[in-house]
């Protein structure tokens, strides 16, 4: 429901050094820690890519890269 979003073309969730997975198990109020999140136009970059374990694709993933969270300087 983001302007100018008509399709998603893949999500891709990963645990600590694990691969891809459908989902992360948690148990009573746990939460999860998103330590990244990539969004691109396309095909989503592979979860190794975006680690830094892939080679030399690694530099096209990190190219826009911002930890989360990011605070913003206004609100």
């Amino acid at each position: 429901r983001v302007e100018g979003v008509t399709a998603v073309a893949g999500v891709l969730l990963a645990e600590g050094g694990n691969g891809e997975s459908e989902t992360v198990e948690m148990v009573g109020l746990e939460l999860p820690r998103v330590l990244g999140i990539s969004v691109v136009a396309g095909d989503p970059i592979p979860v190794d890519a975006l680690r830094g374990n892939d080679g030399g694709a690694a530099a096209v993933a990190r190219r826009r890269y911002l930890p989360v969270p990011v605070v913003p300087e206004t609100c």
